[in-house]
């Protein structure tokens, strides 16, 4: 419609109601009919709507066995001023008759001048029953009272005398409990919106957004809701979503009538009623979830006009419902988890997510890498917040330059990040000169979320020893804060034994108070003299952390045997944990694909991971050489490896292409979904007979292996911490380097399958 052709259209309206005032109802329905004929447009068809109904009130009130409590309201609709041929109410019972039907019926009976109108729900729903109430509605305009609530004498009459078709006129509120009242802050916060404004209107709808949070304490034209009802699948908060459909759908006056004080809604506050159960999971979070993605619905079909106007507004229904969530879970964080599941189920859009995630974070993780780069330690630190199911703020590095990205793996993180701080520094795993620039950039980004976000945990882990050393400097500062420090592997000793180097200045050392800090000086001159950056990735924790963090038992021993480390291993031994990898819950392993081929008619055998020197498989491809033919022809063994290639020259070499198959990479959540078609799980242990005194690893593939809930075939070392799991049924257990083993294994698997 044109300007000029509302402007039209209001001068009509104001016409007719004028008309309609000094009952020319013939005239009023006349020059409505008139004007529909005229202007088929959506306004002139809400006018004519509009008028098509009498002039007058109508109250919709639901009540589940209210019998004790509706009397109090129909009183106060007896002391009315305005005259009672301009209003009716209609009563909505959705509950058991526990008397109210009586009640109501007496009412009926001594006030036969009031329009009483009982109408029944089946579904033990207020918004049913209003819904219900709608229908019944007869009125030009209409208002809801609660059966617990009563109004003042002239509530009727101001709200009505400054009523129009384009306008929601609201009331003042008071709240009551037993004989205590008091203005409600919403009631007050509508009469300071329009305080200076010309014609006593809000300016916009955010100023008023408290009392378009709630059902009553306003009055409207009945043509709003002609095709708009109370979303009743919802179990609150269904009045925030009905009010904001209704402002957001229609050009609509908000408006605080001069007599404010004379309209006067009084509500009680009672225990136990709807919108006092923010205690429970489910109304607090679920609940208010589902009224989110309501008003999303609401948004994603509105123009791009009214979205830029009324912004603020909208957004303040989103920060409400988010409010309850936010102040639930930041009392409960243990039940995060829960509110991610069913943030996802819902469908709720992520912002919601991360508004929620920043405001109860209260952890923050330096993690050198991490997703999406595609790094064993990025993977199992991903698994750590998945599986503690509670939001952290990130920091860690881009890492482009050496691995490649995924994601998947970036996209697994939706709703568990309250933020990631990427630093695109230089990347190095042992050079220090190269590794500073993040390490101080790190520690400082954390310190400013200490400050500003009230952190009072900090995470690293390490065998990126920038992590740690980051982890340090934030403990030195802040000795209030938790330091969590994980050591996925030794970082001094190689796989081989061997003490690796890198040098470290002492200047910096100095610099960053580390060589006078306090907890250092009981060392030897010797110890603290070293300028090995891996001895100090180790020192560090061991002295600063607050927890020791070590995934088995015989890590925790072999590097609290290091001849460097016996002055502090009982120091380290009292802050340690032992906390194996996590496995990750299965419906993880429903988000990839398999993208792999597997041979039909074969018991197919899955090797995933990297073909380290201590960990080669070449004896197990010799062994299947050997098989007697009527075995191989049994089975398939398939390496899935970033060293597929040099694996796939060594079957053709060996001639076994036909029991043998040499597979690249695949994505972690493919690779998850990817062991359902396995049989069989392989995973083996390093080999450190002779070179450790005990093994300190355990294989990562392990703990996602047991989320499959496949058989695992594994290759142990005698008294290693892998030989000592629980292995699901079926499972085959064989020596590591012993082909007799290998050979008597593979027999066994040939004759799972009869």
């Amino acid at each position: 419609m044109k300007s000029t052709d509302q402007d039209f259209s209001t001068i009509l309206t104001q016409a007719i109601e004028t008309l309609d005032r000094m009952e020319r109802r013939e005239s009023a329905a006349t020059l409505s009919r008139w004007l529909r004929e005229k202007f088929d447009t959506k306004e002139t068809q809400k006018v004519s709507q509009a008028y098509a109904r009498p002039h007058g009130v109508s109250i919709v009130t639901p009540t589940y066995c209210g019998a004790h409590r509706i009397g109090r309201l129909l009183d106060s609709i007896t002391r009315q001023t305005l005259q009672r041929r301009l209003f009716e109410i209609i009563v909505v019972t959705n509950g058991p008759d526990d008397g109210t039907v009586n009640v109501l019926s007496t009412f009926i009976a001594r006030h036969p001048d009031i329009r009483l109108v009982h109408k029944h729900c089946d579904v033990s729903s207020a918004a049913a029953a209003r819904n219900v109430g709608i229908d019944a509605i007869t009125m030009r305009y209409f208002t809801f009272i609660d059966d617990d609530d009563y109004v003042s004498d002239q509530f009727l009459e101001v709200l009505l005398k400054n009523a129009a078709i384009n306008r929601i006129v609201l009331s003042s509120i008071s709240d009551f409990d037993g004989d205590n009242a008091s203005p409600s802050r919403v009631g007050l916060d509508a009469l300071a919106a329009v305080n200076g404004h010309p014609g006593n209107s809000a300016k916009n709808l955010y100023d008023v957004r408290g009392n378009l949070s709630m059902t009553c304490a306003k009055l409207a034209p009945t043509s709003l809701i002609q095709d708009t009802r109370f979303p009743d699948a919802l179990r609150s908060g269904e009045d925030v979503v009905f009010w904001t459909n209704i402002c957001l759908k229609n050009i609509t006056e908000i408006y605080v009538p001069e007599e404010f004080d004379k309209a006067i809604y009084h509500r009680e506050v009672r225990a136990g009623s709807v919108s006092r159960r923010e205690g429970q999971f489910d109304f607090s979070v679920k609940e208010r979830l589902e009224v989110i993605r309501a008003i999303e619905l609401i948004e994603e079909g509105l123009e791009l006009k009214t979205l830029h106007t009324h912004g603020q507004f909208i957004s303040s229904r989103f920060d409400g419902q988010a409010g309850f969530i936010i102040k639930y879970l930041s009392q409960r964080r243990d039940e995060y988890g829960r509110f991610v599941e069913e943030a996802v189920a819902i469908g709720v859009r992520q912002t919601i997510l991360d508004k929620v995630a920043n405001a109860v974070a209260n952890k923050a993780v330096i993690s050198y890498c991490f997703p999406p780069s595609v790094d064993a330690s990025s993977i199992v630190m991903m698994k750590r917040i998945l599986a503690e199911a509670a939001p952290v703020h990130v920091i860690s590095n881009k890492m482009e330059a050496v691995r490649r990205t995924s994601e998947p793996l970036k996209a697994a993180m939706n709703g568990y990040l309250a933020s990631h701080i990427e630093l695109n520094t230089p990347v190095s795993w042992g050079d220090f000169s190269k590794t500073r620039q993040f390490i101080e950039r790190a520690a400082n980004i954390t310190q400013e979320l200490i400050e500003k976000r009230r952190i009072g945990s900090i995470y690293t882990r390490s065998l990126w020893a920038p992590s740690t050393f980051a982890g340090a400097l934030v403990k030195m500062t802040n000795p209030q804060i938790h330091w969590a420090a994980e050591f996925s592997d030794p970082n001094l000793l190689d796989i081989h034994g061997k003490e690796r180097s890198s040098a470290i200045p002492r200047s910096w050392l100095r610099e960053m108070g580390i060589l006078s800090h306090r907890s250092l000086s009981g060392l030897s001159s010797g110890l603290t003299s070293s300028e090995n950056m891996f001895l100090w990735a180790e020192l560090l924790p061991f002295v600063l952390a607050d927890e020791l963090i070590f995934t088995n038992y015989l890590q925790l021993e072999y590097m609290t045997s290091q001849k460097w480390a016996e002055g502090i291993s009982g120091l380290v031994r009292e802050k340690a944990v032992v906390r194996p990898q996590p496995t990750l819950k299965a419906t993880y392993y429903s988000i990839g694909r398999s993208p792999l081929h597997l041979p039909e008619n074969k018991i197919q055998i899955g090797y995933f991971g990297s073909l380290y020197a201590t960990r080669g498989i070449a004896e197990l491809l010799q062994v299947i050489a050997g098989l007697d033919p009527a075995i191989r022809e049994k089975v398939a063994l398939h390496i899935v490896s970033p060293e597929s290639a040099a694996a796939g020259d060594e079957i053709a070499r060996l001639g076994i292409g036909d029991a043998a198959f040499a597979h690249e990479s695949i994505e972690y959540f493919d690779c998850l979904a990817a062991y359902a078609s396995f049989d069989y799980l392989m995973v083996n242990d390093a080999n450190t007979l002779g070179i450790k005194s005990v093994n300190p690893y355990l294989p990562s593939k392990f703990s996602d292996y047991l989320g499959a809930e496949r058989p695992i075939w594994a290759i142990v070392e005698p008294g290693s911490t892998l030989s000592k799991q629980q292995f699901p049924p079926g499972s085959i257990v064989s020596e590591l380097g012993k082909a007799s083993d290998y050979a008597k294994a593979f027999r066994e698997i040939s004759r799972s399958r009869s």
